[in-house]
């Protein structure tokens, strides 16, 4: 198709996934977008001389093959012929791809949750250590008790300062669900799928295991990941979610709190997933655009547009009890000082067995002709 002023037009199917496309919706109508995928928009249009238009799918979603074998979204778009190329898509075997951007990997997405422990430890700790007595040793026997005992004493009171710090200073993390596994095996924090996504038919096509768990056992659908970051953050339910779109929301969380309130889980849910534009079959500007891609590839401007929707992503990435942004005094609880109290009760069993093998032999003397 060529437009009115003589150059090729073409139809561009663009969807919102953050942080490779952001539509936006213009006051007289039509839309554009911003982020990577735009500027290289802007790069192919100019080096191959075409005007365009721009359009969202009614449904807003990428697209998964319905029952009649037709395609929703941006999918379906190509197939009725309507828009030959899409601005980022991942995989559909019957449209033909550019060059890849990005291999992504698929996590699960949840609220970092810290835990609150409780004091009894300190109560604990305070009660043993504060034990007095105004009894004196007699014998050099007790004495070498009693003074094995002070020293003892010192360094379990030296380990304890050590343990209050570090703990006082770290907080303490529970990470409740970090796999697929963890994720079907609870029931306090329900999960929903991406709607129209190529995960949502990923999990919807799996026979069995641990995927068709995940299916059988999700509560419902999201529009995309980044759309409901708030929403995960506060906790409402987990997501599966592609690694880049997250550290796009943990950039946002960090941004407007100053903290993090997302994590990703360690296990990868899907990996090597291929972002690419996609075109119809045997698209004459298929060859043309991946040469434009491959230079800019190679020249790091992929790269450098991505890294400047990822900033702020740093400290969200650290390891949770890494985190030293915390505030105020966190409550210890008992576990943190099981090797102390173990060490303390081993003190006492050992003086405990001391003094029965002097009662003995203190017997065994007086009983002696």
């Amino acid at each position: 198709m060529t437009s009115h002023s003589g150059r090729t037009f073409l139809h561009i199917a663009a969807e919102t996934w953050q942080p490779w496309t952001k539509v936006e919706e213009q006051p007289g109508g039509g839309i554009t977008v911003k982020g990577p995928m735009a500027e290289l928009l802007t790069i192919v249009a100019r080096q191959l001389d075409f005007d365009y238009e721009l359009k969202q799918p009614h449904d807003h979603v990428w697209g998964t093959l319905l029952p009649n074998g037709s395609w929703s979204g941006m999918l379906g778009m190509l197939q009725r012929e309507v828009w030959v190329l899409v601005l980022v898509a991942m995989v559909a075997t019957w449209l033909t791809f550019t060059l890849s951007l990005n291999v992504e990997n698929l996590v699960v997405e949840i609220e970092e949750r810290v835990k609150s422990a409780s004091t009894l430890a300190l109560w604990v700790f305070k009660t043993l250590t504060q034990e007095a007595s105004t009894w004196l040793p007699s014998t050099n026997a007790s004495r070498l008790v009693v003074v094995t005992w002070l020293l003892s004493s010192m360094v379990f009171m030296s380990v304890y300062s050590g343990i209050l710090t570090a703990m006082l200073t770290v907080p303490r993390v529970t990470i409740p669900i970090d796999s697929q596994e963890d994720l079907v095996a609870q029931s306090q924090l329900p999960w929903r799928l991406e709607t129209g996504s190529m995960m949502f038919q990923y999990y919807q096509e799996a026979k069995d295991g641990i995927r068709r768990r995940v299916f059988e056992g999700h509560s419902g659908t999201f529009p995309d990941c980044y759309a409901s970051r708030k929403e995960i953050a506060n906790g409402e339910f987990a997501g599966i979610c592609d690694k880049t779109t997250m550290k796009k929301a943990m950039s946002w969380d960090f941004s407007t709190s100053g903290k993090c309130h997302l994590y990703m889980s360690r296990e990868v849910v899907y990996s090597n997933a291929i972002l690419a534009m996609a075109f119809r079959t045997n698209s004459s500007f298929l060859r043309p655009v991946n040469r434009i891609l491959r230079r800019l590839k190679e020249a790091g401007f992929i790269d450098k547009w991505l890294g400047a929707e990822l900033t702020n992503t740093t400290q969200c990435l650290r390891p949770p009890s890494a985190d030293g942004t915390s505030e105020g005094i966190r409550p210890l609880d008992l576990a943190s000082f099981l090797g102390v109290l173990l060490v303390f009760g081993a003190g006492h069993l050992l003086a405990f067995v001391v003094f029965l093998v002097e009662v003995l032999l203190s017997m065994l003397t007086n009983s002696s002709p």
